[in-house]
């Protein structure tokens, strides 16, 4: 029988989405005891029990509901004929997390503001890898040919990115070359004049900035002054955004 253990490792080395299944009270004569655990998938599979049966059928569909809505979710069960079918007789409470993987952050430019934003995300969900000329040591990066943007890194269309390569030209070609992806979230540091010219640039190619999701100044207004207050101010609005998803 799977282990406690057994269903932690998986978490960690399948990180969603997925939802973590507990029973976490019982009443009476019960299938599934105190402490069993299970995870489900978006597709209906398992892994690990709830006590198995019709209350393990009524488990994953409920966790399927949870995942889709995004939040915890307490579930009671009265293990009755009238109630579920079922001639147990007792009661089951099974807790329902839902977890789903880091997003992608790509970060264009590793300086003083990526090195403060990387500071910040330790516990947030976001997975970042630098983009950048030279590997960053320490850190999940891949190294970049700025002239020729090559090799360019795959992004997906729930992946955010962040240009902090505060070079206009070079941050124009890259949402360019990024737009096919429909990313989640393109944020670029800089002043308002920058960008209304950036979206007169991505205008005269035929790219539209909101359809975008284009971000710039990237950054919630709090008065910034400092590097790290930018970074805080950055790390806020893809909270904000993360969030509002």
């Amino acid at each position: 029988m799977e282990t406690q253990l057994d269903i932690y490792r998986l978490l960690l080395e399948e990180p969603g989405p997925v939802v973590l299944a507990t029973v976490v009270g019982v009443k009476g004569s019960t299938p599934g005891k105190l402490g069993f655990k299970m995870l489900v998938y978006p597709d209906g599979r398992k892994y690990g029990t709830v006590g198995g049966g019709l209350l393990e059928e009524l488990v994953i569909a409920a966790a399927q509901e949870a995942l889709a809505a995004g939040i915890p979710v307490l579930k009671q069960y009265s293990l009755t004929e009238d109630a579920t079918g079922m001639w147990c007789g007792g009661e089951a409470t099974v807790l329902l997390e839902p977890h789903s993987p880091p997003a992608t952050l790509w970060i264009f430019g590793f300086g003083n503001l990526g090195n403060e934003v990387h500071a910040l995300l330790g516990g947030l969900p976001f997975k970042p890898v630098f983009i950048h000329d030279q590997p960053v040591p320490g850190e999940s990066s891949a190294a970049i040919d700025w002239q020729a943007l090559s090799p360019f890194p795959e992004i997906g269309a729930a992946d955010y990115i962040l240009l902090l390569t505060l070079d206009a030209e070079r941050e124009l070609e890259i949402i360019t070359k990024a737009a096919a992806a429909q990313p989640r979230f393109i944020g670029v540091v800089g002043s308002k004049t920058k960008a209304a010219k950036l979206r007169a640039a991505l205008d005269g190619r035929g790219l539209d900035a909101g359809a975008l999701y284009l971000h710039c100044p990237v950054g919630l207004d709090i008065g910034s002054k400092t590097v790290k207050e930018i970074a805080i101010s950055i790390v806020a609005e893809l909270i904000k955004e993360h969030n509002a998803a």
